[in-house]
């Protein structure tokens, strides 16, 4: 059963409340995986869905955005916990990411790729502000 799950986040969490929806109305079988709040800033609620639901929530949600799919493994290691982190005080520095793209690697079957939008500037470091 392992190799029939899939794996998908969303580019908003809007887009994830219409899936979760839609998910509950056609009575698909889904786990939502929740960030820790250590990882809240750079971590995403996934969803994990077998082959078969995901085509029948393609199917019934075609306005839904997936930022992709892939194959679903479980974790090798445990997630750290912790308090989330606080709102950076500096504008310039990290704030959030969102993935846009999510997808297996060509090259290497046991990485995915992804493409985020990032907000703040990563160039700056914190000695440049005094």
């Amino acid at each position: 059963m392992q190799n029939d799950l899939l794996l998908t986040t969303f580019p908003d969490p809007e887009e994830l409340q219409k899936a979760l929806i839609v998910l509950e109305n056609l009575a698909g079988e889904y786990e939502l995986i929740i960030p820790q709040p250590a990882l809240s800033r750079i971590a995403l609620p996934a969803l994990v869905v077998s082959r078969e639901v995901r085509g029948r929530l393609e199917a019934m949600a075609p306005a839904v955005l997936f930022s992709g799919w892939v194959d679903y493994r479980a974790p090798r290691v445990k997630i750290p916990d912790g308090p989330a982190p606080q709102e950076p005080q500096l504008a310039g520095c990290f704030r959030r990411s969102v993935v846009m793209f999510l997808g297996p690697c060509v090259a290497d079957e046991t990485k995915i790729r992804l493409i985020t939008h990032l907000e703040g500037d990563l160039g700056i470091t914190a000695g440049e502000h005094g």
